[in-house]
């Protein structure tokens, strides 16, 4: 936006890279996460996740 030449993708065109890179990496992640040997540490960020409850 600060650079006239730079042209921004549409929003289908990230939607389908995205959706395209999920696909590409569930299987070769999948397998990395079932022949990991040890304990797994995942962190989640409540702050920010989109089920929340907000109170008033």
């Amino acid at each position: 936006m600060l650079h006239s030449n730079i042209n921004i993708p549409s929003p289908s065109t990230i939607s389908r890279d995205v959706q395209e890179m999920f696909s590409l990496s569930q299987t070769h992640i999948a397998v990395f996460l079932q022949s990991h040997i040890g304990k797994l540490h995942l962190a989640v960020d409540g702050w920010t996740s989109p089920n929340v409850l907000v109170g008033s």
